[in-house]
């Protein structure tokens, strides 16, 4: 375990590592920086200046390795506009991507359990028909589709929950949920679709196995056999799929949150990409980076308590 652990750390630095130089290097291809775009109106020389003054006139390998000094030692630099430190941009905003995350995890495998597992014991019947089609259908749409439609006929038409907004859970938790219920279920119904593709699939693989014959030898009912032995036999695929799709929310999130008005990492991405923020946009990517490499060692680390026949070393 050891060894495996070492090898999965060692590969995440890298992994990292390539994402934040990648978007270093595409940022700086796109034509304009933040300067051309506080000081449209403005002459030459003063921009010359102030490129001056944010150091953006360096070499581009200076500045490369100046901002990746800087982030070995912990230190994401300070935002081009405000000038504040981006690692505090960031963490405050932290706790509402994490809780749209969450809640989005929930609500898709609150779907696709209960779907997939009815479509695998009704296999070949209408159910199995009607689940698949959800599944197509889910997969299909775009997340900021289904979110414009709950903005429109949830939030404005019914008038049932809040269309945008948030309030943290500290000052009111069902104001809280009553605002992010929309955004995560925009992102629930695509991830869910797709979980029920995998959990269906995951538990038919798993039905003609010979411990599943011996479990009905013994007289258990099917609802038992899938319950007690094919859920956790075929949970390591639905598990790989889970740790897939967290760099997926991640992604989606980014509209979500600018739709809803959430005051998360999405929606810091987005006003930084605007006004061309380069050290934002680091802090951001390395947040998200650091993420999903947490959450995809964390579900090998799980495959073997869910399956002791799998071995690290």
């Amino acid at each position: 375990m050891t060894r495996f652990l070492i090898r999965r750390l060692l590969r995440a630095i890298l992994t990292i590592w390539a994402v934040v130089t990648l978007v270093f290097l595409i940022m700086h291809m796109i034509p304009g920086d933040v300067v051309d775009i506080l000081l449209q109106n403005v002459g030459t020389e003063a921009a010359e200046r102030m490129r001056h003054f944010l150091g953006l006139d360096r070499q581009l390998i200076v500045q490369y390795l100046d901002w990746l000094g800087s982030a070995v030692r912990g230190d994401l630099g300070e935002s081009l506009i405000s000038r504040y430190p981006v690692w505090e941009l960031v963490r405050i905003r932290i706790p509402v991507t994490l809780e749209l995350t969450g809640l989005t995890i929930l609500l898709g495998l609150a779907i696709a359990l209960p779907l997939g597992t009815l479509a695998a014991a009704k296999h070949g019947t209408w159910v199995d028909l009607v689940a698949m089609q959800f599944g197509q259908l889910g997969i299909s749409v775009p997340n900021f589709w289904i979110a414009t439609i709950l903005i429109l006929v949830v939030a404005v038409r019914l008038g049932w929950l809040p269309p945008s907004g948030f309030v943290p859970p500290g000052e009111s938790l069902k104001e809280n949920l009553a605002r992010m219920v929309l955004p995560a279920i925009s992102l629930a119904l695509p991830l869910g679709a797709i979980r029920t593709r995998v959990v269906r699939s995951a538990i038919l693989e798993v039905l003609n196995q010979d411990y599943m014959r011996v479990a009905r030898a013994k007289g258990l009912s099917e609802p038992q056999i899938i319950s007690r032995h094919g859920l956790k036999n075929a949970f390591i695929p639905i598990l790989t799929v889970i740790g897939l799709e967290v760099g997926y929310l991640l992604g989606g999130t980014v509209i979500i949150e600018e739709m809803f008005f959430l005051p998360g990492v999405g929606q810091l991405t987005v006003s930084s990409l605007l006004k061309r923020d380069l050290p934002i946009l680091q802090g951001v990517l390395l947040f998200y980076s650091a993420v999903f490499v947490l959450v995809n060692l964390i579900v090998d680390i799980l495959y073997g308590r869910i399956d002791p026949r799998i071995r690290y070393e």
